[in-house]
């Protein structure tokens, strides 16, 4: 019964949560307008962001729904040339690289691999190429990375993210337009919160896991 009830309010809350005049967003892990419309265009969330009573299922499924949900939830993963492949904790190996979407200027012409990919190897020459000289399996420019950070950058304003687990005591400014409040709580970690006004984190604050709040922070000196 308590799993029912706890799955019961998981799919009452919204997937992702906008306050246009506050400048204020927050999401599980990426903040992908064109996701969001597809969704709402495809009839599977509702006015106020929640998935639809009977659309779950179909979320389940490969399809546009499921494509758009997963990049709400854990985010853009970049397929990785064999060198870029890596090992999970748990022995896993992975083709992909999950992309630090928040990362870097993607005008800055000597952004590497290695600056805005989780995981990869260091030193490799997939690491150190600079994204804007990747190429595909036609040996043709890729700018996949370049053209992806462009997309999820061009909003005013901050998105609050999770998903990423961090360490740390406080929670730091990922970029002006993005923070993440994920400090590992579940791993003993700190539960995180912020301040935000006028679309600008002024304040952050940490509770130790299964301690009572002690102490709050500024960014500038939690970073």
């Amino acid at each position: 019964m308590i799993g029912a009830r706890n799955l019961t309010f998981l799919k009452s809350l919204p997937v992702c949560l906008e306050f246009p005049d506050e400048k204020l967003r927050f999401v599980h892990a990426e903040w992908d307008k064109k996701a969001i419309d597809s969704l709402h265009e495809n009839g599977i969330l509702d006015d106020q962001n929640r998935v639809k009573f009977g659309k779950w299922p179909e979320l389940a499924q490969d399809g546009l729904g499921h494509k758009a949900i997963a990049t709400l939830v854990t985010g853009t993963e970049i397929p990785v040339p064999p060198e870029g492949y890596f090992k999970t904790p748990d022995g896993k190996e992975r083709h992909k690289a999950r992309l630090k979407w928040w990362e870097g200027n993607p005008n800055n012409p000597n952004l590497t691999n290695g600056d805005v990919l989780f995981d990869i190897p260091p030193g490799t020459e997939f690491a150190a190429r600079r994204i804007n000289d990747n190429v595909n399996d036609e040996g043709k420019p890729d700018y996949t990375i370049r053209n992806r950070l462009f997309e999820l950058q061009q909003s005013e304003g901050i998105t609050v993210f999770g998903h990423y687990w961090q360490e740390g005591e406080f929670p730091k400014i990922e970029s002006p337009h993005a923070i993440c409040v994920d400090q590992s709580v579940a791993k003993g970690g700190y539960l995180a919160a912020i301040t935000v006004e006028n679309g600008k984190v002024v304040s952050s604050t940490s509770v130790k896991s299964r301690e009572l709040p002690d102490k709050g922070q500024s960014p500038s000196a939690g970073r």
